[in-house]
């Protein structure tokens, strides 16, 4: 994925909410969004996915009272790794059910999981397959999939 810098992600931010006034399909929103930054589409998603992250930790944070209001800068920029193994059927069922014994309060939540997961999945890896999870759950409610 491409660096983003400041500038890039205010553009991308004043970008997204023209294209929430437009009539546009997400097809045609991402097409558009992409040719003006100069960015894949792929690249577009992943930094909306990373954004939707960073706002939804800053959301927890406010709500379980630990502090004001959030910066939502995204200085550096995220990116995600590839795991460093597959996720099979059977290790998603045991993640989504270890996601239900360490709620988001907990402070060592993926770590906890990973170490409980074992197949060499590290906090990074069990962190990010739960944004992946959010992303696919967003896409499915907003009737993205299949499109």
């Amino acid at each position: 994925m491409a660096d983003w810098s400041v500038e890039d992600h205010d553009a991308f931010l004043q970008l997204l909410d023209e294209a929430s006034r437009s009539r546009a399909s997400p097809s045609e929103t991402w097409s558009t969004i992409s040719a003006k930054l100069n960015k894949s589409q792929e690249e577009l998603q992943g930094h909306a996915f990373q954004y939707f992250l960073t706002l939804q930790q800053a959301t927890l944070a406010v709500v379980e009272g630990e502090g004001g209001v959030p910066e939502l800068r995204m200085d550096p920029p995220l990116s995600l790794p590839p795991p460093s193994t597959p996720w099979t059927p059977s290790s998603d069922a045991k993640f989504e059910s270890l996601l239900l014994k360490y709620p988001p309060a907990c402070e060592t939540r993926w770590e906890k999981i990973a170490l409980e997961l074992g197949d060499s999945k590290t906090a990074d890896d069990v962190r990010n397959h739960y944004g992946e999870l959010v992303r696919d759950i967003c896409e499915i409610e907003l009737g993205g999939v299949g499109r």
